[in-house]
């Protein structure tokens, strides 16, 4: 996806991959999440791309696969930083309810696609948490 995404911009940096509570009863098999950034004059096509990859790769049919997504403009970072971090060091330690992933997303504004439970907002958050302290362009952070 790395690669597909260059048609919309420039892909800032690496991705940044995080190894999520391996605690967790919900988790996938790997259960991590990848944040990128990217710099780019169209957010929106950015965002439709990544929902149909989501759409697309997704083992929709596994119970436990319930994908999300978070984006997050570069304008924002400061704004949300405080609260993506908190929630960062929360969910590294407890179990974190999806109501309060969807709680966090709707008070702050950031825009997110969830699939099935929605659990799959809850590993997307973290790694915008962590993503929040680089510089750079829109943030996609998906699981």
């Amino acid at each position: 996806m790395l690669e597909e995404l260059q048609e919309y911009g420039t892909v800032d940096s690496l991705p940044l991959l995080v190894r999520l509570n391996p605690t967790i009863p919900y988790k996938t098999r790997g259960n991590a999440a990848v944040a990128l950034k990217i710099k780019t004059d169209c957010p929106e096509k950015v965002v439709t791309h990544v929902i149909s990859r989501i759409e697309e790769l997704a083992r929709m049919e596994c119970e436990k696969t319930n994908p999300g997504a978070v984006f997050i403009q570069e304008n924002d970072y400061e704004r949300l930083k405080p609260v993506l971090m908190s929630f960062l060091e929360e969910a590294v330690k407890d179990v974190i309810e999806i109501g309060k992933a969807k709680d966090i997303i709707s008070e702050l504004g950031i825009a997110s696609k969830s699939f099935k439970n929605g659990r799959g907002l809850i590993g997307a958050l973290q790694p915008a948490g962590q993503c929040s302290t680089l510089k750079g362009g829109t943030s996609l952070s998906n699981i």
